[in-house]
């Protein structure tokens, strides 16, 4: 190393320890019951939980003409029956997704999905499924939903759009989260939860 070198690195030492002590510890912040914030392992926003789920080539499974408004990452239970699609929005990192759909089959979108040979049955990080009752998912996830007839199906809805109630969301970086859990015949059909990017 040459000696002025030597004598920048010297003169800046107090100045880089003194940055690396003002880092802190981030602050923890309390998630709601509500909130789900990831499916079958992988956690929202977190390429490596991808990776370790999907594959070190999921980047090769991306549906780029997905029927979401972006790109999306197709992924079914062991015997086909399951599927969630991950969506990846404005804002989230590559690999990262903000958005999951589930339903039954496997097979949607114009990018095959993998089949998880360890997932017998897609599940939230909650623990969530297809053909959940609905006494279930409100013992799972709370009482604080609003309920609509839609069609032929009934409409269980879970939503934070308050910055300034729900700190999660600024720890996330997002502007809202919602939930919808359909349900027939009082068990879930289809389900979908995720964040609203700025």
């Amino acid at each position: 190393m040459s000696r002025p070198i030597a004598v920048l690195l010297l003169a800046l030492a107090p100045v880089l320890l003194a940055a690396d002590a003002e880092r802190k510890e981030p602050k923890r912040v309390e998630i709601p019951q509500f909130v789900e914030t990831g499916v079958v392992g992988i956690t929202f926003v977190s390429p490596e939980t991808t990776q370790a789920v999907a594959g070190k080539d999921a980047a090769t499974l991306l549906d780029r003409r997905s029927a979401f408004p972006n790109i999306a990452l197709h992924l079914c239970n062991k015997d086909g029956t399951e599927q969630v699609s991950l969506v990846n929005q404005p804002g989230d990192p590559y690999l990262g997704f903000s958005l999951a759909v589930v339903n039954a089959g496997c097979g949607g979108g114009a990018a095959s999905p993998r089949r998880l040979a360890k997932v017998k049955r897609i599940k939230s990080r909650r623990g969530i499924y297809l053909g959940m009752t609905r006494r279930e998912l409100a013992g799972t996830l709370g009482p604080n939903f609003t309920e609509a007839q839609v069609k032929d199906y009934t409409a269980i809805r879970y939503g934070a759009k308050d910055i300034r109630q729900y700190e999660f969301l600024k720890a996330f970086g997002r502007m809202a989260y919602t939930a919808e859990y359909r349900l027939r015949d009082g068990k879930v059909f289809s389900f979908r939860f995720g964040f609203e990017n700025p």
